[in-house]
């Protein structure tokens, strides 16, 4: 039986910051995450709402995985598939 994973949007970790619910939920799970989410934690503009918003990140510890679309100037090299196009 293949157990499936769960991608986090950002707004998970200010939900669980919020005390919606317990980052607790997550054990034992396959969790993801690419380069966005984390981009867009890095870019809170508070220090402190931002420092927290990445323990939680870290605490979940979520595997990293690749955007499949990449957009230059903004998707880090080496955190998204590539494609060429064929002229």
């Amino acid at each position: 039986m293949t157990h499936a994973g769960f991608m986090l949007d950002t707004t998970v970790f200010n939900h669980i910051k919020q005390n919606r619910f317990s980052s607790t939920i997550f054990r034992g799970r396959k969790i993801f995450a690419t380069h966005v989410q984390s981009g867009e934690l890095g870019r809170t503009p508070d220090l402190i709402t931002k420092a927290e918003l990445l323990q939680i990140f870290t605490e979940i510890g979520p595997a990293s995985l690749p955007t499949d679309t990449a957009v230059w100037g903004d998707s880090k090299w080496g955190k998204t598939k590539w494609h060429l196009l064929e002229w």
